[in-house]
C-alpha cells in the first residue's frame, strides 16, 4: 500500500511540475507574441506592400480572369477591388507572420530583433525596405525570365533533335 501511495504523490507531483511547466512555456509564448508584434508593427510599410501588391497584380487578375467572366464593368473595377482585398488580408497575414516568428525564434533572438529594428542600423533598413522590394521583385522577374528562356530553348532543342 505505501508503494501505491508513493506512487500517487510521484504522479500528483508530476501532474503539479507539468502544470507549472505549462503555465511557464504559455507565459514565454505570450511574451514572445508580443515581442513578434512589435517587431513586424516596424517592419510594417505600406509602400512596400503596394509595390509587391503591383507586382502581382497581373496574376491576380490573370487568375480572376481566368475563373470568371466578367463584365466590361467589372474588368475595369477590378484592380480596385484587388487592391481593397489585399489591404484586407494584410492585418491577418501580419498577425500569421507574428504567429510564426513568436513559434520560431526564442525569448532572446526576438528581443535582438528589436534591438535591431529599433538601432540606427535597423532604422536604415527600414528606410530602405521599399527599395529592396522593388530590387527583389525585379531580380525575381529577371530569375523568372531566364528559367522560362532557358526551357523554351532545351524544349526547341530536344523537338529538333527527337526522332519523327
Amino acid at each position: 500500500m505505501g508503494g501505491l501511495r508513493a506512487l500517487a504523490i510521484g504522479l500528483a507531483m508530476f501532474g503539479l511540475v507539468a502544470t507549472g511547466a505549462r503555465a511557464q512555456d504559455d507565459a514565454d509564448q505570450t511574451a514572445r507574441l508580443a515581442l513578434a508584434r512589435q517587431i513586424i508593427a516596424l517592419r510594417a510599410d505600406d509602400a512596400s506592400d503596394m509595390t509587391l501588391f503591383r507586382a502581382k497584380l497581373p496574376y491576380f487578375t490573370a487568375s480572376i480572369a481566368g475563373a470568371t467572366r466578367l463584365s466590361d464593368a467589372e474588368r475595369a473595377a477590378l484592380p480596385e477591388m484587388l487592391e481593397q482585398a489585399y489591404r484586407a488580408v494584410r492585418v491577418p497575414a501580419r498577425e500569421q507572420v507574428a504567429t510564426t516568428y513568436a513559434r520560431i525564434f526564442t525569448l532572446a533572438q526576438l528581443q535582438q530583433l528589436l534591438a535591431f529594428y529599433q538601432s540606427s542600423a535597423g532604422q536604415a533598413f527600414l528606410a530602405h525596405q521599399q527599395e529592396l522590394t522593388s530590387e527583389g521583385i525585379s531580380l525575381q522577374r529577371l530569375t523568372d525570365a531566364a528559367v522560362l528562356s532557358s526551357f523554351m530553348h532545351s524544349l526547341e532543342d530536344q523537338r529538333r533533335t527527337a526522332p519523327r
